[in-house]
């Protein structure tokens, strides 16, 4: 290069040697076709205060099969899921209830995974009330799959989106030519909720604080190899027409997703 040279001529050259120029953002696509994962969930919830506060505890633990049905326009995938194993437990007031989960395995869940997350539902198979009173597995692809960052992130570069979403590179694991990728997710929020049927027809509405914590390991071309995260839900029934006092409740989650090898 002569002296004098514009500095442009420099950038790809430096992103070659750093290896950013062949950075991609994490997508959902072909890789998702037949991918198996082992999930597990624990739920503890408190409703109310004091000696007369209900205690709930929710767990399950599955092997999860991911189907392509199709990609559509922008890189959205649409998919077919299922339970290929999967046990559920519910224990309350020193009763443990551990319905029959057969009815489910096998059932099919099936919607539109958007390249950078966020799914939408088309169908979800039968629940049986046993199930529904352990877990809403009607929703359970809802919010399984983490989101992903908007564009390629160097390991300490943060992107946040417009609802409150913050994606953030950490170093990888196993450095070198095929190296494993980390994000740290972080997400928070207030909402108004409905809190169930208080008398007939008539329904109460109170407000929800959440906030959620996650790292998901990443590994170009494979795919989602883990997503572990971890939420917390607030929420308050304020005094007022049927409700004679106010109900307190927090409702805390661990979710962990790990990638199967194939044919386990």
């Amino acid at each position: 290069m002569t002296r004098g040279a514009p500095a442009a001529a420099l950038v790809p050259l430096l992103a070659a040697a750093t290896g950013l120029g062949a950075q991609e953002a994490p997508r959902y696509g072909a890789w998702l076709d037949g991918a198996r994962f082992a999930e597990e969930a624990r739920v503890a919830a408190v409703v109310g205060q004091g000696e007369g506060a209900l205690r709930v505890e929710l767990a399950r633990e599955g092997v999860l099969v991911l189907r392509r049905l199709g990609e559509m326009p922008g890189g959205a995938q649409r998919l077919e899921a299922w339970y290929d194993s999967l046990a559920a437990v519910r224990s309350a007031e020193g009763t443990t209830l551990a319905p029959d989960t057969d009815g489910l395995v096998g059932g099919r869940w099936r919607g539109t995974l958007g390249a950078a997350g966020g799914w939408s539902r088309e169908a979800a198979p039968f629940i049986p009330d046993e199930l529904a009173e352990v877990h809403d597995f009607a929703a359970l692809l809802d919010d399984l799959l983490p989101p992903l960052p908007g564009r390629a992130l160097a390991p300490g570069e943060r992107w946040d989106d417009r609802r409150g979403t913050r994606i953030t590179r950490l170093p990888d694991s196993l450095p070198g030519a095929d190296p494993v990728e980390r994000y740290r997710i972080e997400r928070s929020g207030r909402r108004v909720a409905p809190a169930g049927p208080a008398a007939d027809t008539l329904r109460v509405r109170g407000s929800e604080e959440w906030s959620e914590r996650g790292t998901v390991a990443w590994r170009a071309g494979a795919g989602l190899l883990a997503w572990t995260r971890e939420e917390e839900v607030r929420g308050m029934v304020p005094k007022g027409g049927p409700v004679r006092v106010p109900v307190a409740s927090v409702v805390a989650r661990r979710t962990t997703l790990r990638r199967l090898p194939p044919g386990r």
